[in-house]
């Protein structure tokens, strides 16, 4: 029997979050801190193209860096890279997204429907089976 498409969020054995960070009170910062502080067993990857160190963890500037397979990225970072990094999770077989932004909240319900339309256009033409955005 084939893999169920929603095994990576259940049993993930890597997690790379976009927009990771040292600067309190960011999104990337409290979601890394609270996946390093809960136990998390498998690979985790910070990926943040400014610094190369996000709270005692090797960081990287982009998934491309990365060369062991990604099951799950977080998505923490300006709302509209959000499509960028879906594509070029994509182009790296990642195959599933969780964009988790409260800025979101604070746009339009027309510009949250454009974007996840973006987002969802860019997991469907790289073969990405779900793409979860919070706050919409």
């Amino acid at each position: 029997m084939n893999q169920h498409h929603l095994r990576p969020l259940f049993a993930l054995e890597s997690v790379a979050i976009f927009g990771a960070s040292n600067r309190a009170d960011s999104v990337g910062q409290i979601v890394f801190q609270n996946i390093l502080q809960n136990g998390y067993q498998g690979a985790l990857y910070p990926i943040n193209p400014v610094h190369t160190e996000i709270q005692g963890c090797k960081a990287y500037s982009s998934i491309t860096q990365i060369s062991d397979p990604v099951e799950l990225v977080v998505i923490a970072t300006p709302v509209k890279s959000g499509p960028d990094i879906v594509e070029g999770c994509g182009k790296r077989n990642v195959k599933t997204a969780c964009r988790g932004d409260r800025n979101t909240i604070d746009h339009s319900a027309v510009f949250r429907c454009q974007l996840m339309i973006a987002l969802m256009n860019a997991a469907r033409s790289k073969g990405m089976h779900s793409v979860i955005m919070s706050a919409c």
